[in-house]
């Protein structure tokens, strides 16, 4: 749902344009978001976009300063947007979702369907459907277009939940009414809690579940719209200074904010993704580290989510895997200088002031392996860790030599339409359908061929020197 241009300013590459089929995107130099940059001139900034009513955008700018401070950066921007990522400008350009070309639709059908469309409608901004979450995505559609959300690159509303199918449901709204059909998912399609099956019709008020966790509202006016933002206000936006607990606290400076006041039947999750509610900026912190549940019923659980792992009260916790906190204050660690409390009261949080100064933790944090999750998560094993992520194995790349970005129809489907690649040195790996790679994942090689074409020269090279020692031996024997 975006066109996203890569300018490089190096003298030599031109611009490069690609095609993102996904309602949210990470673009960056780490190796787990949806477009990775690499090199050095990226490795300071990472830029997520989210889309919003109409043609609205969404973007979270993540940078460091000349001393090592990471700072967190939120704007919304009117169709596009261009920012500085490092050395590199970024221009993300939102797309109407019915002017994209159809799985199945030829490109010369789909130009004469997009040309006709753009003349005769205007962009669609209501009706919408939400995905709720910690920073809701929101995608227009116009009423005679259906809408078909899931994992697969193929669905217009893309979701990175291992618990939702390849293609879940099939949303719709005709008759001034929303409707939903199940598409024989695994995990079931829940409308206010009940499993349905079929087509059945919903209105603004109610919630669409799919699987587990997953929610969608229908949204057809601005009041209902506003309604939903003051909700998410009244949750997300708790004034700290009326001293609410039970809370969480920090005093390291890359944890934002520094304190956040726990909301009963709500999940805080934490880690170094900016869609976190509680954002830690260090190289270590897993993208999304830990959860903290306050139930309804006034209970805390923590859970870890992390590669390199947290330590509640000094002891190591299970991955994936709540533990209660029966009585409080609670330490969360997560490596060097990055410590939490969840503090039941005033006493436990005044208590702190003795323990903590500004800008550093004082307490001691148990033996972390710093560096662990970039040794063992690496796109290399991505394939390795597709049954524990419910990936779809059927969907991986069937070759295992990186392929021009170009020659990939899911992320640069512009071949053919005016708006295609360059042919800059660049290579690209598919790894499937996973997680951290709904998209496309490839890595762009500044100066040079990459890694995949100095592969298949050495290929080459090597048959020519085995050919000539054959005739050779042929010759004489």
């Amino acid at each position: 749902m975006f066109a996203l241009e890569i300018d490089f300013h190096d003298g030599i590459s031109s611009p490069e344009t690609f095609l993102i089929r996904r309602a949210q995107a990470l673009i960056g130099s780490s190796e787990f978001s949806h477009v990775v940059i690499d090199g050095a001139a990226v490795d300071s900034a990472e830029l997520r976009v989210f889309r919003q009513l109409g043609d609205s955008l969404l973007c979270y700018y993540k940078s460091k300063g000349a001393e090592g401070k990471e700072d967190l950066s939120i704007r919304k921007f009117k169709k596009n947007a261009v920012l500085e990522l490092g050395d590199v400008t970024t221009t993300v350009t939102s797309l109407d979702l019915d002017l994209l070309v159809g799985p199945s639709e030829s490109l010369d059908r789909a130009g004469i369907r997009i040309l006709n469309e753009a003349l005769k409608n205007s962009s669609p901004v209501l009706p919408a459907l939400i995905l709720m979450g910690s920073t809701p995505v929101i995608v227009s559609f116009p009423p005679r277009k259906e809408v078909v959300v899931g994992r697969s690159r193929n669905c217009l509303l893309r979701v990175d939940a291992t618990d939702v199918s390849s293609e879940h449901a099939r949303f719709g709204f005709s008759d001034d009414s929303f409707w939903i059909e199940d598409l024989g998912s695994t995990n079931g399609t829940f409308l206010d809690g009940e499993r349905i099956s079929g087509r059945k019709n919903f209105g603004p008020e109610q919630r669409i579940r799919l699987g587990g966790e997953t929610v969608l509202k229908g949204i057809t006016s601005m009041k209902e719209l506003e309604k939903l933002e003051s909700e998410f206000k009244q949750e997300d936006e708790v004034d700290s200074s009326l001293g609410g607990y039970p809370c969480i606290v920090s005093e390291s400076d890359l944890v934002k904010p520094k304190r956040l006041v726990l909301v009963q039947g709500k999940t805080i999750r934490m880690g170094r993704d900016p869609v976190n509610d509680i954002w830690i900026g260090a190289s270590h912190i897993s993208r999304h580290h830990c959860e903290v549940q306050f139930t309804e019923e006034g209970e805390l659980f923590i859970k870890d989510t992390s590669s390199n792992g947290s330590f509640l009260n000094d002891t190591k916790l299970q991955r994936d895997q709540a533990v209660a906190l029966d009585s409080g204050p609670g330490k969360l660690s997560f490596g060097p200088e990055i410590v939490l409390r969840l503090c039941l009261n005033e006493d436990q949080e005044s208590g702190l002031s003795t323990g903590t100064k500004k800008g550093r933790t004082i307490d001691s944090s148990p033996e972390f392996n710093v560096g662990e999750e970039t040794k063992t998560r690496n796109p290399a094993i991505l394939s390795e860790d597709a049954g524990r992520r419910g990936i779809d194995s059927k969907d991986k790349s069937s070759s295992s030599l990186p392929a021009r970005v170009q020659s990939h129809s899911d992320s640069n489907p512009s071949k053919g339409l005016g708006i295609g690649g360059t042919g800059r040195s660049t290579e690209k790996t598919i790894y499937g359908d996973s997680e951290q790679d709904p998209a496309f994942l490839g890595k762009y090689q500044g100066g040079g061929l990459g890694k995949g074409a100095y592969l298949a020269a050495f290929t080459v090279l090597l048959s020519s020197i085995l050919g000539l020692t054959y005739l050779i031996i042929s010759k004489i024997f």
